[in-house]
């Protein structure tokens, strides 16, 4: 038998990250916020929440709406990651220069 690719246990994680993420993220922007280094990025930072944590959330709903669906469920999910962590990058880079 040809065994069939589970992309559940995979999209199902990266979703959670996803969601989890932007909330490390938020403590990371409360702290560079108490330090005053945070004050031109403030717009960004929410957008890039909000946007990783609604794309977290599709892939998740994704996940468990269709067994179809699990490999588009575990997509969105690692492209709410790599803006995650895009935006993580964007603020140690600005916040260095």
């Amino acid at each position: 038998m040809i065994e069939k690719k589970d992309y559940g246990k995979w999209s199902l994680r990266c979703g959670i990250g996803s969601i989890v993420a932007p909330f490390l993220f938020l403590l990371l922007f409360i702290v560079l916020r108490v330090t005053r280094l945070m004050y031109s990025l403030g717009n960004l930072i929410i957008f890039g929440l909000l946007l990783g944590l609604l794309l977290g959330f599709l892939g998740i709903v994704l996940y468990s709406i269709s067994s179809e669906k699990k490999k588009w469920a575990l997509i969105l999910s690692i492209l709410g990651i790599i803006l995650d962590v895009l935006l993580i990058l964007n603020i140690f880079i600005k916040s260095a220069a």
